[in-house]
């Protein structure tokens, strides 16, 4: 199977190289970046794949952008904190082309260094191998993969390792960043924001991380999980409150 790997970059060169080391196999490598001040480009450049620019609006259309760009119909698309594993990469380049439409795979998800088996992050399986020509990105963040028509997705062994955590600061800043967008979108699709959203929604949220999803079984890491959870909540319907009150 000719396989094209798409991902969208912003400040990675923490990520970027263990990333680009785990799809060597490959047939191409493309990285839509969008400004990074870091050298997540040039680093990307030394590793000889398809570097390309493109402004941010929002994660579905800079994902749909980097699809239009590959040159495979079929593609792999991950983050740059994501890594492909070797048992899946072995089983994509064992897939037919004239398979399925799409494949979804499991995502280990690790925070502060620890596999959160709880906290509603496990299982957590997600499209990520699809023929470009099938469907497309949607959603302004939590973006997931529509295939054109309803069918059925096999679903792989072969995990992706997916590690969330780069420092408290600029965790923060991601969970800020994607409330952000939330509320934007939350606002097109019609929705409104009250007090008591504001009030209620964070400790909710909080409760459910912890207690209901057994967030505690995962340690101090649970807890700071809950906690950041309800801190997004917050900022998105305060947001989405301050957007549709104008």
């Amino acid at each position: 199977m000719q396989v094209s790997v798409t991902v969208i970059t912003l400040n990675e060169s923490a990520q970027i190289e263990k990333m680009l080391a785990s799809v060597e196999w490959a047939s191409e490598v493309v990285v839509v970046d969008c400004g990074s001040t870091d050298g997540t480009a040039e680093i990307a450049h030394k590793k000889n794949v398809r570097v390309l620019h493109h402004e941010f609006s929002d994660f579905g259309s800079q994902k749909n952008y980097a699809n239009a760009q590959a040159s495979s119909d079929w593609i792999l698309s991950l983050d740059a904190d994501e890594v492909c594993s070797p048992e899946l990469a072995k089983e994509i380049q064992s897939l037919p082309e004239d398979g399925a439409s799409a494949y979804a795979m499991r995502r280990k998800n690790f925070f502060q260094g620890k596999w959160i088996r709880h906290s509603g992050w496990n299982p957590d399986y997600k499209v990520r191998l699809y023929r470009k020509s099938e469907g497309a990105w949607i959603g302004k963040v939590h973006e997931s993969f529509r295939l054109n028509n309803h069918k059925d997705v096999p679903q792989l062994n072969g995990w992706i390792e997916h590690n969330t955590y780069r420092g408290f600061e600029r965790y923060l800043e991601t969970v800020t960043r994607y409330a952000k967008l939330a509320a934007l979108q939350m606002k097109e699709q019609g929705r409104t924001a009250s007090f008591a959203d504001i009030v209620i929604r964070p400790p909710a949220v909080f409760f459910k991380k912890l207690i209901l999803q057994a967030g505690v079984l995962d340690g101090a890491q649970g807890f700071i999980i809950a906690a950041l959870s309800a801190y997004g909540t917050f900022i998105r319907y305060t947001m989405l409150r301050e957007l549709t009150s104008k």
